[in-house]
């Protein structure tokens, strides 16, 4: 993803479904700001970012991520 050739780049915006983006502050694997660029470039998204929280937010933090996924889908109804 660094070097720009990863299967998602300019594609992004081909996406037209309401998405959720879910990344955790502290991701040592992934920085943040791939998870903002991913937002920018999705319409319709919605970027959820969980405090003190590393690469694996469904891991790391099940309560919050489970909690932003609940709240993204009831609000899809």
């Amino acid at each position: 993803m660094i070097r720009g050739d990863d299967t998602l780049d300019n594609r992004l915006h081909a996406i037209n479904r309401p998405t959720l983006i879910v990344w955790g502050r502290d991701d040592k694997l992934i920085p943040l700001s791939f998870g903002e660029r991913f937002h920018q470039e999705i319409a319709n998204s919605q970027l959820r970012i969980i405090d003190n929280c590393g690469h694996m937010p469904q891991v790391e933090c099940p309560d919050e991520f489970t909690g932003a996924v609940l709240k993204f889908l009831n609000e899809a109804r």
